[in-house]
């Protein structure tokens, strides 16, 4: 027979934290990470003048991620925040913003009629990408109604085991009574807030009157 061979596993060793310390601040300045995105996040929508149509409350999601939950706790509007990526949610609508080099591992997590953001992310200043979802958030808050078109390229995603961060690009169509019309560009998706949908389009959306078909130019 052979001799019994025992093993020790998750013995302490020796860590050189001056480089550990290191990566996580570069990990903070670059890209998202947890908490310190949605505090950050938080703080500058409570400073803009959107800001009393959202509250402002923070919810666990497993080990990863915190969610900014921006009309209340069990509500449809909120911010989930990972390392790698961030996730939009509005009235059934998930638009994801995901680090270029976990796209590939985020894709099969995004749903068909799910909204990709194409745009860079990848070596961007943490605050850079904040106010990606700032804007974003901006001209979501106080909807009364959301909707998006898809538009694909030939050779764009067909399926679940493809790439949605290529080959789209969206018109989403935000309905408030707060603003005027005016248009929000971020890459490959394109906000229409009180504009250019059809009004057949709002119907169900509530009392207020339709916007007219390319209203605001």
């Amino acid at each position: 027979m052979g001799e019994t061979v025992r093993r020790r596993f998750n013995y302490p060793v020796g860590v050189e934290w001056p480089r550990v310390l290191a990566w996580v601040r570069e990990r903070e300045r670059l890209g998202l990470v947890g908490f310190g995105a949605a505090r950050d996040l938080s703080r500058t929508l409570q400073g803009s003048d959107v800001s009393r149509f959202m509250t402002y409350e923070f919810k666990m999601e497993g080990e990863r991620g915190r969610t900014l939950c921006l009309n209340g706790p069990d509500g449809d509007f909120r911010v989930e925040i990972e390392h790698d990526l961030a996730k939009v949610r509005i009235m059934g609508e998930c638009i994801w913003f995901v680090d270029e080099r976990a796209r590939g591992e985020a894709a099969p997590r995004v749903r068909e009629g799910d909204v990709a953001y194409a745009g860079s992310i990848s070596g961007r200043a943490r605050g850079e990408v904040l106010m990606l979802l700032h804007a974003l958030v901006r001209a979501l808050a106080g909807a009364t109604g959301v909707f998006h078109d898809e538009l694909r390229r030939p050779g764009g995603w067909d399926g679940p085991a493809g790439d949605p961060f290529s080959g789209r690009s969206y018109d989403i169509y935000v309905r408030n009574d707060h603003t005027g019309p005016y248009l929000l560009s971020l890459d490959n998706i394109t906000l229409h807030v009180n504009r250019d949908a059809e009004p057949a389009d709002w119907e169900g959306f509530g009392s207020f009157p339709a916007p007219a078909a390319g209203a605001g130019g």
